[in-house]
């Protein structure tokens, strides 16, 4: 399962520092989710503009080792190209206009970690899942 909110295109960032993803309730940074996502806007950026996204994977724990690092901040896929595909799949629908339902992360029961920057305008969040 994937929820989360997605900055629409018009609310990007030069860095890709303001993409936050949990698999299964953990925080990581990892290069398939990333890509997946940064492939879902690419038509949408451009070059060298990154979105803004906090999405949370929820997958089978036999799928997903996360012994991969010691501070377990990234994780390794039993299947890759599954994932990326699911992801970037789900991402794009909503990007594209597919039932996207504006909603602020408190009222979808989001608790973010706290951020030293404002994470996006509310109003220019979409929710997916």
């Amino acid at each position: 399962m994937l929820t989360g909110l997605l900055g629409s295109p018009a609310l990007n960032r030069s860095a890709a520092s303001h993409l936050y993803t949990y698999v299964n309730g953990r925080f990581v940074r990892d290069r398939v989710i990333q890509h997946a996502i940064l492939e879902a806007y690419r038509t949408l950026l451009e070059k060298r503009r990154y979105p803004v996204a906090v999405l949370f994977l929820d997958l089978p724990p036999q799928m997903v080792d996360v012994n991969v690092h010691p501070t377990k901040h990234e994780v390794r896929f039993r299947e890759q190209q599954r994932v990326h595909d699911f992801v970037m799949g789900a991402v794009r629908s909503r990007l594209l206009g597919e039932t996207v339902a504006t909603v602020r992360a408190e009222d979808a029961g989001i608790h973010l970690p706290p951020q030293p920057t404002a994470l996006a305008n509310p109003a220019e969040t979409a929710r997916i899942g």
